[in-house]
């Protein structure tokens, strides 16, 4: 039989699986090339340049000099963060899945160049 101890341990471990599970699985692919970023779900956990949702709005990354030695920039200072992989990449952007420290609960970031505007989109 279980002690009056071993339930509510056995729930909580139970919980705390299926929430690392939940949050380490691969996440939505990303948009097409060249086309806007996908619009932030209704959760309060996600930011988008590019999201007609103001509660969600960013502003996006303004570059100066050439758009593909900005992205090539941004692309190195991003790939250097510790437990960030590169997930997908086009000539206009790349998406990276960033994984926390302890619990490896995974973070997408995602940026597309929008050279006519001189910015570079982020979610």
């Amino acid at each position: 039989m279980f002690s009056r101890r071993a339930v509510p341990l056995a729930l909580f471990l139970l919980l705390a699986a299926s929430c690392v599970a939940t949050r380490m699985a691969p996440s939505a692919p990303s948009a097409p090339a060249g086309s806007p970023l996908p619009a932030c779900p209704s959760t309060p956990n996600c930011v988008c340049s590019e999201d007609p949702d103001p509660g969600h709005q960013i502003p996006p990354l303004a570059f100066e000099g050439a758009p593909a030695q900005a992205m090539a920039r941004l692309r190195q200072v991003v790939l250097a963060m510790p437990r960030t992989t590169l997930v997908s990449e086009s000539g206009t952007g790349f998406r990276v899945e960033c994984r926390t420290r302890i619990l490896r609960f995974v973070d997408d970031l995602e940026f597309r160049l929008d050279a006519a505007q001189g910015v570079i989109q982020v979610r």
